[in-house]
């Protein structure tokens, strides 16, 4: 959180607003091949995410 908005930064890059496309999906400006998305399970926890890029997925799974 950076006031009231959320920002992420790639290793050594600028902190950049990251926006609410969905719920669970967040993008940053400029970047319309990029989509970060939250997976959750029936209870509403966040059980993994995926970094999409270019249409590939990156997917990384919470470890309990």
């Amino acid at each position: 959180m950076e006031g009231d908005h959320l920002t992420g930064m790639q290793s050594g890059g600028t902190p950049r607003p990251l926006l609410a496309e969905l719920k669970d999906v967040l993008f940053i400006a400029g970047r319309p091949r990029v989509r970060m998305i939250f997976q959750r399970d029936a209870e509403g926890r966040v059980i993994g995410f995926i970094d999409r890029r270019e249409g590939e997925d990156l997917v990384w799974t919470r470890v309990p």
